[in-house]
């Protein structure tokens, strides 16, 4: 499996084990600011519809960051007496189901995509300094 990949089905594992309503919404961070499962803000907020039975306005559902900080809310709201193991045996069911249908050929891509440009930023301040230093050197 890919080493890049931010949730996988080890840390969905660690989520069903844990009984931290913190832990859920920790975890449903790295769901939502990651486009790895939910590529579209609009499937995201069918996620949430279908998990949580919340459903949000246009202008919440146009940001990642504005549907995480009323999810959070409402979570901690709802939940907070402890009741919160329907939902998450529905989100980890969920997730669990849509990492069984990404194809592997998308994500090696986009890991390489991400390796490339994390390259090219490092290596032109490397190979600078290294060009000055070989100047020195009369190489």
């Amino acid at each position: 499996m890919n080493q890049n990949k931010l949730i996988t089905k080890k840390k969905l594992m660690e989520l069903k084990d844990s009984e931290s309503l913190e832990f859920m919404i920790g975890f449903l961070s790295l769901v939502i600011f990651s486009k790895e499962i939910f590529k579209s803000n609009f499937e995201l907020s069918e996620f949430i519809k279908d998990a949580f039975k919340i459903e949000y306005k246009r202008y919440v559902v146009s940001s990642r960051t504005l549907m995480f900080s009323r999810l959070a809310k409402d979570i901690v709201r709802k939940y907070s007496d402890g009741n919160h193991f329907t939902a998450k045996n529905t989100v980890v069911n969920i997730i669990y189901e849509k990492l069984d249908q990404l194809p592997i050929n998308d994500i090696a891509l986009e890991a390489k995509k991400k390796e490339n440009k994390k390259r090219k930023g490092k290596n032109t301040t490397t190979e600078s300094i290294s060009k000055w230093i070989k100047g020195f050197r009369g190489e």
